[in-house]
Formats: structure tokens, sequence, C-alpha cells
């Protein structure tokens, strides 16, 4: 997801030949270390875990052109949409945790250690009072939140993995992850 479904870039550089000036080496480090200060943390289980082998085969993966061009189309959004929440009209029409004002919202992305599995999670703080008042899983490490343009109660997470998360804001619940 943050380098585009075709590897030409999207929020992180291209990952393919035409672009990326980078050889098979020095992509198989930035895969195990990571590329600080960027968005490209280093993978907390990849060290020690992923053989050299199949490093190699990442880093080869990326260092090369793809035969045929990847596409994923809006049907292909649709039947990847899962639903978690059929029923928004049933949510709360308020938060259902203590906050003075829901701008004061501020969220965290967990990484590190909880970037995989079921400790992976955005973090939710009253920005006024430094209270945690909430959490809402992912699966993947999350990587960015977008907040609903006109409609406070939503927000957007993308994580790892490349899964797009519907937060729902007022009760910390994703309704609905495609």
């Amino acid at each position: 997801m943050c380098h585009g479904a075709d590897r030409g870039g999207y929020i992180g550089p291209a990952l393919n030949r035409d672009e990326t000036k980078l050889g098979p080496g020095q992509v198989a480090e930035i895969i195990l270390s990571g590329r600080p200060p960027t968005l490209m943390p280093q993978h907390p289980s990849w060290r020690g875990v992923l053989s050299a082998k199949d490093r190699d085969l990442l880093a080869e993966l990326i260092t090369t052109q793809p035969k045929t061009t990847p596409s994923w189309g809006i049907d292909d959004v649709h039947k990847s949409l899962q639903v978690l929440v059929a029923d928004e009209s049933a949510l709360p029409p308020a938060p259902k945790y203590r906050i003075d004002r829901i701008d004061d919202l501020m969220a965290v992305m967990s990484r590190g250690r909880q970037a995989a599995g079921s400790d992976a999670k955005v973090l939710f703080f009253d920005g006024r009072t430094h209270r945690k008042v909430g959490e809402v899983p992912t699966g993947f490490a999350p990587h960015l939140m977008d907040f609903h343009p006109t409609d406070p109660r939503w927000a957007y997470v993308r994580d790892d993995a490349g899964y797009v998360h519907k937060v729902d804001l007022y009760s910390r619940w994703r309704p609905t992850r495609a």
C-alpha cells in the first residue's frame, strides 16, 4: 500500500527497476533495519526470523520490474470490503467516553512490539487531559489516520497490510475494513 499497488510509488517511493536507484543488497538492509526518519520503520519481527534467502528473494522482487502490471479496480475493492458493524444507525449519537470536545481527540499509531497481531492498534487520548480514552485493534501496524472532512465521528486508518479501517470515533469501533 505505502509504495503503491503497482509499486510505482504512493506515500513511499517507487519500488520498481525504473524508479528504484538502490541495489538488492541495499534494499535487503532496509527490509531488516527500516529507514529512519521515514515512515519505513524496522519491522519488529523480521530480524532473526526472516531467513537470508527470503530476505534476498524479497529484495530481488522489489528491484525487478514485474512482467505484468498488477491491477486493482473498484470491483476488487468492493469484494474486499468486510463489514464488522452492519447497522451504523445503531451506533451512539455522541462519544461514549468522557471528552469535552471531539476535536481534542488524539490518535497514536502503536508501533514496535505492538506492530503485528493482536497488539497492533490505534490508541486514543484526550489531548487536553492526556488520558487514554480507548483503542482500536487493526491486526497490522497502523501507519496513517485521516479524519473525515465533514463528519467528526469518522476516521480512516491505513495499516501495514494495506487495509483501510473506517473507525467510529464515538464508540471507537471499527465498523468496516476494506
